[in-house]
C-alpha cells in the first residue's frame, strides 16, 4: 500500500513554470487593478462606472480560471467551485459599491462565496490545531466588533465571521508539510484565505469601529491579492485533485478494508471456538449418558 501511495506522489508544477505559463494571462487582471486604483483612490463615489472598474479585476480572474480548462468532469470540480466563488464575489463587489443601501446583500454574497470556496478546499485532512487557531481568531473578531453591532447586522456579521474563519481553516488544513502532500498552489489558496480575512477585518474596523487613513487602498489591495491567490490555486488543481486527494481517500479505504478483514477474522475465530465448545459439551453429555446407561444396565443384571 505504501509503495502505491508513494508512486502517486508526483512532483507538482514548480513556481517558475507557473509564472512563465500564467504571466500573460494575468496581464488583464493587473491592468484593471492599476486602472481602478488610479481612477478611484477612495470609495466615495457610487455609480455604474465605479461598479464596472471595481468588478473588472474579478471578471478577469474568472476568465483566467476558464482559460485553464473547464468542463463537467470530476477533475475540474475544484476549478468550477473557485469560478463560482469568484462570480458571487463579483456580485458582492457590485452591491458594496452602493453600500449605503445594499451592504447586507453584499455581505450575504461574500458569505456564499466563502461557502463555495470551503467546498472547493474540502473537509480533509482535519487539522485540529489549525481549526482551534481559527476559532480563536473568530472569537477575537467577535470581541473586536461585537460591541459596535446591533440588530440584524450583529447576527449577519457573526454568521459571516463563522463562514470566513471556517474557510480559512480549510485552506490552512490543505497544507500537509510533514506528509509532503503540499503544493505551491495549495500555498496560494492558504495565503489567499489569510489575505481575505485581513481585508474583511480592515473593512469591518473602518465601517463599524473607526475610519482610518488609506483604508480603501489597504482593503482593496488585500482583497484583490486574496482573490488572485485563490484563483492561482486552479493552475495545478486537476493533478492536485486526482493525485493528492485520491491518495488520502484511497489510504483511508485501504485502512478500512484492513479493519474489516481483521474483524471478519476475529468473528471466524470466535465461531470456531464456540463450535469447539459446543462439540466438547456434546461429547461430555454423550459420555455421561452412556455411563449412566451402563450403570443402570449393570444394576438391573445384578438384581
Amino acid at each position: 500500500m505504501e509503495s502505491r501511495v508513494a508512486q502517486k506522489k508526483k512532483p507538482m508544477v514548480k513556481p517558475i513554470t507557473i509564472l512563465k505559463g500564467i504571466g500573460p494571462k494575468l496581464v488583464p487582471f493587473l491592468q484593471t487593478c492599476a486602472i481602478y486604483f488610479v481612477l478611484y483612490p477612495d470609495s466615495s463615489r457610487s455609480n455604474l462606472i465605479h461598479l464596472a472598474f471595481k468588478c473588472a479585476p474579478i471578471i478577469s480572474l474568472c476568465v483566467f480560471v476558464l482559460l485553464h480548462g473547464m468542463n463537467l468532469r470530476f477533475e475540474y470540480a475544484y476549478s468550477r467551485r473557485i469560478l463560482t466563488g469568484l462570480i458571487f464575489s463579483c456580485v458582492g463587489d457590485a452591491l458594496l459599491v452602493y453600500k449605503e443601501w445594499y451592504f447586507e446583500h453584499g455581505v450575504l454574497m461574500f458569505g456564499i462565496a466563502h461557502v463555495i470556496y470551503t467546498s472547493a478546499f474540502g473537509l480533509r485532512p482535519f487539522n485540529l490545531y489549525a481549526g482551534g487557531s481559527c476559532v480563536l481568531l473568530g472569537l477575537f473578531s467577535h470581541w473586536l466588533l461585537g460591541s459596535s453591532l446591533n440588530g440584524i447586522m450583529y447576527y449577519l456579521i457573526v454568521a459571516y465571521i463563522c463562514l470566513i474563519t471556517f474557510m480559512l481553516w480549510r485552506a490552512i488544513a490543505r497544507i500537509q508539510l510533514f506528509d509532503q502532500l503540499w503544493t505551491w498552489t495549495k500555498l496560494c489558496s492558504c495565503f489567499g484565505a489569510v489575505c481575505f480575512v485581513i481585508s474583511d477585518l480592515l473593512l469591518a474596523l473602518d465601517r463599524f469601529r473607526a475610519p482610518f487613513s488609506y483604508s480603501h487602498q489597504l482593503i482593496m489591495v488585500s482583497y484583490y491579492t486574496a482573490q488572485l491567490l485563490i484563483a492561482l490555486s486552479v493552475v495545478d488543481s486537476k493533478l492536485d485533485w486526482t493525485v493528492n486527494y485520491r491518495v488520502i481517500q484511497e489510504t483511508d479505504l485501504f485502512k478500512l478494508a484492513e479493519e474489516v478483514r481483521l474483524l471478519k477474522k476475529q468473528v471466524r475465530q470466535r465461531k470456531r471456538e464456540e463450535m469447539r465448545r459446543s462439540s466438547s459439551r456434546e461429547c461430555l453429555a454423550s459420555a455421561a449418558s452412556s455411563s449412566s446407561s451402563s450403570s443402570s444396565s449393570s444394576q438391573s443384571q445384578s438384581s
